[in-house]
């Protein structure tokens, strides 16, 4: 049993505790229970779409076409939504439209790594059509797609 100077300052204590409760102190969601965004074509879209424009300069993506030699300067025209695919491993690609200035189309495949939608990464982009005519193509095993280099290259 609590005896007379022993007792203001257990109340008094107590009373902090209860305060700080309720303040508002202590976060509302604990950090593991953070939603988890997964990946999908709308944020992978985004994401390619945030990391062409950081790294364009003077609104031109530049990319080494390994075919011709040639440093490329490209606008980006549009990112392919209906033509993102997983490629396992938590690896994702998406075809884009770009054009130089003098209007030649090219179509660039991005790909990107990440558990998560806001952990995505960029790892590579490939020239994959010319004015139209496809490099190289895909196929899909078991609802994951691997790429495949065409004959004629």
């Amino acid at each position: 049993m609590l005896k007379g100077t022993h007792v203001i300052p257990f109340v008094l204590v107590m009373s902090l505790m209860v305060g700080q409760e309720r303040s508002g102190e202590h976060p509302k969601e604990h950090p593991s229970q953070k939603e988890v965004r997964v990946v999908t074509k709308d944020n992978l879209a985004t994401a390619i779409e945030n990391y062409v424009t950081a790294t364009s300069s003077e609104g031109m993506y530049r990319i080494k076409d390994e075919k011709t030699g040639q440093t490329l300067n490209l606008k980006l025209v549009k990112v392919h939504k209906d033509r993102l695919s997983a490629l396992g491993e938590d690896t994702y690609f998406a075809c884009a439209d770009f054009e130089t200035a003098d209007g030649k189309a090219y179509d660039l495949d991005f790909f990107m790594q990440g558990k998560t939608a806001d952990d995505l990464t960029f790892t590579e982009s490939t020239i994959h059509k010319d004015q139209g005519v496809a490099r190289y193509g895909w196929i899909e095993e078991e609802g994951v797609w691997k790429r495949v280099v065409n004959k004629k290259e």
